[in-house]
């Protein structure tokens, strides 16, 4: 990708590009963890997401980049002639080989030829009926073209494989924080339920005037039960005493 994506649709296939090898099962979005009962996970599976981009017409960017596309990418260039790759730009040919080296004007020696590209068949393509470039030219560049693609495509794959192990990792890191994030939020609820089910200061302090005003009476002392019910009213109208 050269640009960011631009669309919903465009950022949809991207994702799943990015994450091709994340099974259905796994959860792509969490919108809750333990509710409405503990254990219980709710969002958007892959298996989601990816059921909604074939119904936007998006179903083969989600498998461009697949692991077995890239696996027979690898195995391709695996099984090709042993690189480096040098090409020869002739007259009316260009050569690709490899350990191509050159021996003088207009010749060179090589391991092995991996291919020859002509320019009759240049003509031969509709594709090249109007151009006015020469042909000799276009050689030039599809031989340069294939004959450096015998090391860009494993520096391709190798780049490929470690954003996507970068991209695993963050992943993970995402999840553990997640995971945290749901415990705290957990015993925060814990917590609360806790205190909600504890009297309030204004109840405590109404439930000890009867109590405070017998003993204090015992002592000459009148008057407390009515100042803690004060106390009570403040605090129930939450004001600072």
């Amino acid at each position: 990708m050269t640009t960011p994506p631009t669309s919903p649709r465009e950022s949809l296939a991207h994702t799943l590009a990015t994450f091709a090898d994340e099974p259905d099962t796994g959860m792509a979005v969490v919108a809750t963890r333990n509710v409405p009962v503990p254990g219980a996970v709710t969002g958007l599976t892959w298996g989601d997401l990816r059921a909604l981009a074939a119904e936007a017409g998006t179903a083969a960017a989600s498998t461009a980049l697949s692991h077995e596309y890239l696996a027979e990418i690898a195995a391709r260039a695996e099984a090709a002639t042993a690189g480096p790759w040098g090409f020869y730009d002739g007259d009316n040919y260009a050569d690709v080989a490899a350990d191509l080296k050159m021996t003088g004007r207009g010749s060179y020696s090589c391991r092995q030829q991996v291919a020859r590209l002509e320019d009759e068949s240049y003509w031969e393509d509709p594709a090249h009926e109007d151009d006015e470039e020469p042909a000799s030219e276009q050689m030039a560049a599809d031989a340069a073209f294939i004959a450096h693609a015998r090391t860009d495509v494993p520096a391709l794959l190798a780049e490929v494989e470690r954003l996507r192990a970068a991209l695993s990792s963050a992943a993970d890191a995402i999840a553990e924080q997640d995971d945290e994030i749901a415990d705290w939020s957990a015993k925060n609820a814990a917590l609360r339920a806790e205190l909600a089910d504890r009297p309030t200061r204004a109840e405590v302090l109404r439930q000890a005037a009867p109590e405070m005003d017998a003993i204090a009476y015992e002592y000459g002392v009148f008057g407390v039960g009515s100042r803690l019910r004060q106390l009570a009213d403040a605090a129930e109208a939450g004001e600072s005493r």
